[in-house]
């Protein structure tokens, strides 16, 4: 890997962020009508977040950047559910994202 460390972090959060606000926007658009700037939302959020998730390939193996990716996403998504949509979270949910956090640590100490 080339790029510092933080900064490979900072692109692989930012890709999630962005892909998990194309999700919370794709989401309305199919649970409340379907107006035509939700899905044009969601999509752009994505192509912005696949552009992200591209450069992070260049820059570390594919595991690492398919779990940091994901990760972020699901804990950016689990919040938005939680707090946007008043949808519950269940300790099986914050069991997955606590194990994908530990998996990133032993990545990164292996």
């Amino acid at each position: 890997m080339d790029m510092p460390r933080w900064a490979f972090y900072l692109l692989a959060i930012s890709a999630g962020l962005v892909g998990g606000i194309g999700d919370a926007l794709l989401n309305q658009w199919a649970k409340h009508g379907g107006k035509w700037w939700l899905i044009a939302s969601g999509y752009l959020s994505w192509v912005v977040a696949l552009t992200l998730f591209l450069l992070m390939l260049k820059k570390g193996p594919l595991a690492h950047c398919v779990i940091l990716f994901l990760l972020s996403n699901c804990i950016f998504i689990i919040a938005v559910s939680n707090l946007v949509f008043h949808e519950d979270i269940s300790a099986q949910k914050w069991a997955g994202i606590i194990l994908a956090i530990v998996a990133i640590v032993i990545m990164e100490s292996g």
